[in-house]
């Protein structure tokens, strides 16, 4: 059955179908002075005359509650009169009388009582709450002014601007606060601030409309342009709590738990997937990563994982290549676009992901990201760990936390291949796969 917005004849409908109470109308009237019987009668046949306060009554209030309390309970009965279209002149009402009805009170009831029972919560609490809420986000917007203006100096910056991901990161920040600084502007309006902390105070509050409410707020440090050096800011497979606890206490160790979750998804998926199908040397070579790591190898499982990620971006600026008639020679390792003058020879994979000229081909939050920008975090601690290894300069790199790292790149970059080639397209039936096989896998006895 189709459904349909109700119209104002619906409306209507509905309300001469409610039940009134007669009597109730009938006390409401007796405290309007000088009423005749004709003008009682249209009244009593009035089919939007609803002889109380509704939920729309009490909330509305909230938006013309002020300091005095006499003119506000004025213009609540007399917006109570309006709505239910008793055109009457409010200095005929009988106020005390009206209020102890309505609110079943007694006539000793003081005004300033009254707006809070109209309110339904304490006015003072209220102007508190208010003038709390209105110092925190004029606070916040300063924050984020000035974290903005930090964005906008560094994007300026040499070093910055010649590297891709970074300045990727730092747009990515600029973009995120312009819309953060909007929303707090939003919310300081006095309308949104009032319908705020009305909901916050309201004994009938649906907390699962906090999630459509400006009830969250991120702190400004988290769009800090220091945030960009952080090591694993990247990675999309490590909860956000645990990420915290990592830059906070450099307890890398925390990363372990998630390990076996995340690595037999990865084996579950490359068992059969196009993926694998169109990289099977790539698929195994994981594979024997993995159960190197399992059977206790670790530096076996690191220094292949290590070379199997590398090769990986290696292949896939290949067949960016092919798809986009760029000329790459992956074995010389050089190659020429169209505004270039000359072949280009790229030894390493940061100077991969640096060509800014690669097509912009790979979804990101704010438009469509280039390779180095999808995966220039390969570039920076990774890359410079990746050579103290394979160059044996190290030898103390059998470590859990390094594997997670590993494996996490691994999928990221397994993912950028699925974009690529379009094998997440239909329904996203197979990136969501891959995310549920890790996810399931997560609950899964270590093997």
């Amino acid at each position: 059955m189709r459904l349909r917005k109700a119209t104002e004849e619906d409306k209507r409908n509905l309300l001469k179908n409610l039940p009134r109470d007669r009597n109730a109308q009938i006390v409401i009237l007796d405290c309007i002075n000088g009423l005749t019987d004709e003008e009682r009668e249209a009244c009593l046949t009035n089919s939007e005359f609803i002889p109380h306060f509704t939920m729309k009554d009490h909330a509305e209030s909230v938006f013309y509650v002020g300091d005095d309390e006499e003119k506000f309970v004025h213009e609540v009965i007399r917006r109570f009169l309006a709505t239910r279209k008793l055109f009457v002149d409010i200095n005929r009402v009988n106020i005390k009388r009206f209020l102890a009805f309505v609110f079943s009170k007694d006539q000793s009831t003081t005004l300033y009582e009254y707006r809070d029972s109209i309110l339904m919560f304490s006015y003072k609490m209220f102007c508190k709450a208010r003038q709390d809420q209105k110092e925190y986000l004029d606070k916040l917007l300063k924050e984020y002014k000035n974290v903005e203006r930090q964005n906008t100096d560094l994007v300026q910056n040499v070093t910055i601007v010649n590297h891709s991901y970074k300045k990727m990161l730092i747009l990515n920040n600029k973009k995120s606060l312009k819309s953060w600084i909007k929303k707090v502007k939003v919310a300081l309006e006095e309308k949104n601030l009032r319908a705020y902390i009305s909901r916050k105070l309201s004994p009938f509050r649906v907390r699962q409309l906090d999630l459509f409410s400006n009830d969250y707020f991120p702190p400004a440090e988290m769009f800090s342009p220091k945030v960009i050096d952080e090591r694993f800011l990247w990675m999309q497979h490590l909860p956000a709590g645990d990420y915290r606890k990592i830059e906070i206490t450099n307890d890398k160790s925390i990363m372990t738990k998630h390990i076996p979750g995340l690595m037999n998804g990865l084996k579950e998926y490359l068992n059969d997937s196009e993926f694998t199908s169109d990289n099977k040397n790539h698929a195994d070579a994981i594979v024997e990563a993995i159960d190197a790591y399992k059977a206790g190898f670790k530096r076996a499982a690191i220094t292949l994982m290590l070379r199997e990620n590398e090769g990986l971006v290696w292949d896939l600026a290949r067949q960016i290549a092919e798809k986009h008639n760029i000329y790459f020679d992956k074995r010389s390792k050089r190659l020429k676009m169209d505004n270039h003058k000359e072949v280009q020879e790229k030894t390493s994979l940061p100077q991969l992901l640096d060509v800014e000229d690669w097509p912009p081909i790979f979804k990101g939050p704010h438009g469509k990201l280039r390779l180095g920008e999808r995966l220039g975090f390969l570039s920076f601690d990774y890359s410079h760990e990746r050579n103290l290894i394979v160059h044996g300069i190290t030898t103390d790199f059998d470590e859990d936390w390094k594997w997670f790292e590993l494996i996490s790149a691994c999928i990221t970059i397994i993912e950028v291949f699925e974009e690529l080639n379009g094998w997440n397209e239909e329904e996203d039936t197979e990136e969501m796969e891959f995310r549920a096989l890790i996810r399931v896998s997560k609950d899964k006895p270590k093997e």
